[in-house]
Parts: C-alpha cells; structure tokens; sequence
C-alpha cells in the first residue's frame, strides 16, 4: 500500500501508523472479496483435467481469505475470478486430507506473481467436490498419493 500520496502525515503520526493503516485497509477489502465471492456459490467450476463439478460454499470462501500466504492480498483477489483460477490450473493429483482421512483432497497448482501455489479441492464422502482453500507452502505436496501426469 502507498499512503505518502493520500496520506503525507501518516508515516509521521505515530510509529506503527502506516501499518496499521494498511492493516484496516486489508481487513476491509477482506469483507468485500468474501461478499462478492458469493456470487459462485451457485456456480459449477470446472477443471477439464479433474473432470468433476466443483463448488464453493460459505465455508470455503472464508477458509481462503483466512489462509496465510506469501501473496496475502492478491490470493484474496484471486477469489473474484475463481472461475477462470480453476478452469486454467493444473491438476496435480490427489491423496487423503490431512485434517480428515476420510475425504479425499485434490491439488490444482496455480502462479500467483509468477510463484507457485496449490488450491485445495476436498472430494467429500458423498461424491461432491468442495473448493477449500489455497497454500503457498510445497509441505502440501506431501499429501499427494496420485499424481496426475
């Protein structure tokens, strides 16, 4: 973020100032990407190489805006075009969740400024395939079973 142009004073205001300034910033362009992305939630993606529907819940949209990353705000922004995200990922492969054995997670690796990341699609015990979340950390890879070639 650049305040100097807007906001001259702010560097100047108290030590911590601009950051957090940039941290009420984030938090509510955080807000507003988490409503807009609702606008999926009746929203088939597609992944011609994974070949099944997936969807977005309310859960998954707030598991995203959560997750750490590297590239906070623009995996945050990636959100908004989450269609076009998954549609032109790669499809890596699959293995058992980490969090839940019983429901298998898929990996779809992305770019994110030209840096690789790994969105997270959980295959639930009822067939349905649910967008969870992204990470920037390579430990996911451990988790792939089947890999996709």
């Amino acid at each position: 973020m650049v305040f100097g142009k807007s906001h001259p004073y702010i560097t100047k205001a108290y030590p911590g100032a601009e950051k957090a300034v940039e941290k009420v910033i984030m938090q509510s362009r955080r807000a507003e990407i988490k409503a807009e992305a609702r606008k999926f939630l009746n929203t088939v993606l597609v992944n011609e190489s994974y070949g099944k529907p997936i969807t977005l819940s309310v859960g998954g949209i707030k598991e995203w805006v959560n997750q750490p990353h590297k590239h906070y705000i623009k995996k945050n922004e990636l959100l908004l075009s989450i269609d076009e995200v998954i549609r032109s990922a790669h499809y890596i492969g699959s293995g058992k969740d980490e969090h839940n054995k019983s429901i298998t997670m898929h990996l779809f690796e992305t770019q994110i400024n030209n840096e690789k990341s790994w969105i997270v699609v959980r295959e639930m015990n009822d067939g349905v395939s649910r967008l969870h979340s992204i990470s920037d950390s390579k430990e996911i890879l451990k988790f792939i079973e089947k890999r996709n070639e």
